[in-house]
């Protein structure tokens, strides 16, 4: 009897090691994603600050 339940209860403690597995690098991903995301809006708004700056400056200038 243990000898056919043995193999059954392997393979599902292996797919549920890859379903962690998987679901570990996807909250990676996401983590992930949403760091680029805040970095990319402090880019951005670091260069709206630029750009105003310049514009700012340059009508300084002209006036």
């Amino acid at each position: 009897m243990l000898g056919i339940y043995f193999p059954d209860i392997v393979e599902l403690t292996r797919k549920h090691k890859s379903n962690i597995f998987i679901k570990q690098k996807i909250k990676g991903s996401q983590s992930f994603l949403s760091t680029l995301q805040h970095s990319l809006f402090a880019v951005v708004n670091i260069l709206k600050k630029m750009i105003l700056f310049c514009f700012y400056s340059v009508e300084t200038m002209v006036t």
